[in-house]
Order: structure tokens, then sequence, then C-alpha cells
């Protein structure tokens, strides 16, 4: 299409994280360190949460990539799921190979699964990706699900990662024990002008198969004000301005035809109806809790 014209060896701005093209900014720095801390810390739940697009799929995949075969990651990509279900869900990843009809058995069989792995010296890190959509019983079952422990550990540790809905969730009365057990929680703000300005021309520079092309800070700002510091927005925006740009031969792309774009991709409803911007309880955060009482097995408690 227009890597060709551009002197690209591939598309920089596509929508589908690519771990070649990663860029931490400081808040995704900052992020991926406080769920490090809780991975290593044996935290029992931990939570992220951002707006759509803000990156949270680009630092749970960093994260990942940083552990070792010491940890055995469980994750769940599909949250539209019953108690049952999510039981079921955790023991399939976890390579069961009989799924039991019953839920009692279901604990049973998970708890003997997570002790062998505790013998192995290997952590179980369970990641739910879109836990917004958990439903109340479900992130009650999790809950009790944290509470699988030996004397000195606990079995899994849990990651929730969702969008600002599940941020509010978390600080509602009807979920207080759920929420006191979060030690460790982040919401990931948006890139800033600068961050957005780095994030757009290390892409083009990484794609680059000839002398990289760079967007200009006139450029950069104008993409930085519309997508609200989005990475997903910010790709949609910079992906679309060389396909326009391509098609009409320009070399180089101006501020009148980003303007240009943007008004086809907000008529198309491409860019959403808003611009995103801070909410309450965007302040990055961790919290410490006191631990819970040493437990002489294996046990689930209300």
């Amino acid at each position: 299409m227009y890597e060709k014209f551009y002197g690209l060896s591939q598309r920089p701005f596509t929508l589908a994280p690519n771990p070649q093209f990663l860029f931490l900014s400081r808040v995704h720095e900052e992020a991926m360190g406080y769920l490090r801390f809780g991975v290593e810390s044996g935290a029992g739940f931990m939570a992220l949460t951002g707006e759509v697009g803000a990156g949270k799929t680009t630092v749970v995949q960093a994260l990942l990539r940083t552990l070792d075969q010491r940890v055995m990651v469980v994750r769940l990509m599909n949250t539209l799921l019953d108690p049952q279900e999510l039981l079921e869900s955790i023991l399939i990843d976890m390579g069961a190979e009989h799924i039991p009809a019953s839920k009692p058995a279901m604990l049973r069989d998970l708890a003997m699964m997570l002790v062998t792995e505790q013998r192995q010296r290997r952590r179980v890190l369970l990641v739910i990706d879109e836990a917004q959509n958990l439903s109340y019983a479900s992130l009650e079952e999790l809950r009790m699900l944290s509470n699988l422990e030996t004397e000195t550990s606990k079995l899994m540790h849990i990651v929730l990662v969702g969008q600002p809905d599940l941020r509010d969730r978390l600080v509602s009365p009807d979920l207080d024990q759920l929420s006191q057990r979060v030690t460790v929680r982040y919401h990931l703000d948006p890139l800033d002008s600068a961050d957005t300005h780095e994030y757009i021309n290390h892409r083009l520079r990484l794609a680059a198969a000839e002398e990289p092309m760079t967007f200009g800070a006139e450029l950069t700002s104008a993409i930085h004000e519309r997508s609200g510091g989005l990475p997903r927005l910010i790709n949609v925006i910079c992906d679309a301005v060389l396909m326009a740009g391509y098609g009409e031969g320009r070399e180089t792309i101006t501020a009148p035809l980003l303007a240009e774009v943007i008004r086809e991709l907000e008529e198309n409803g491409q860019l959403g109806s808003r611009t995103p911007g801070r909410r309450p309880w965007a302040r990055p955060g961790i919290q410490h809790l006191p631990r819970q009482p040493a437990r002489p097995q294996v046990a689930q408690r209300n």
C-alpha cells in the first residue's frame, strides 16, 4: 500500500499489538513496574485500568515477556462467564485433561493443580482481560479463589485488566471485600503531548526501510489533541493520513491534509464521540494492605 511510497518496510500504525513497535511511555513503564512489584511480592489481587486504547494490553504483554519459567501465566480473554464457566476456563488454560461436572470437584482439582505448581516452585498468575464485564457473582468467585493458600503464600495471583468501569466497581460498597484485597492498582493515563510526539516518530523510525520520515511538532500536537493521547486513536489517525497522502501522491504530510483526514474519520465515527480526558482516581497508586492471617492448609474462607 503506502509503505514503499514512504520508504517503510511495513505499516507502522496497525491496531494489532506488535512487540516490534513497543513504546513504553513514562506511565506505561510505571504501570508495568507496579504490576511487576505485585507479582514479585506475591500480591493476591492487582488491577490495571484505563480507557479503551490506552495501552493496557501493551503493558500486560511487556510484563509477561519479563517473566521466567517460574511463573505459569493463565490468561482469560472472554469474561462473559458465570462462576462455573470461569472455573472451567481457568482449568482448561492450566492444561486440565478432564473437567469435572460439579463445581466442588472443579475447586478440588484446581486446588490440587495449584499445590502441584507451588511444590515445583512455580507461581500461577491469572490475568483477566476486559474484567469490567465480569458479573458480581464471578468477581465474588475470584475473591474466594484468592483464599487458596498455604501457610506462607497465596497459590494464585490475579491481575484484573479493564476499562474505567472496573475501577468504579472496585470502589463500590457491594465489592468492599474484593476491593480490600486489591493491593496494587494503577490507572493508565493517556500519553501527554511530548510522549505522543515520541510515540509516533518511534514507530516511524522502526518501520523505516530507508531514511525515516518524521512528523513535526505541529502534526503530532494536532494528533494528540484529537486522539486525547490514546495510542489506538493515534494509530488510526496516523495510518489514515499516510494512506491519504499516498493516495494524493504527497511525499510530505501537511497540517491541512491531517485536518481533512481527521474530519473524515470523525464523520465516519472512527474516532469516537469525544476526546478522552482524566477521570476521578486517575492518579496512579500503589496500596499496601495487611497480609491475611496464615492458614495451616489450602482453604477457602467466606
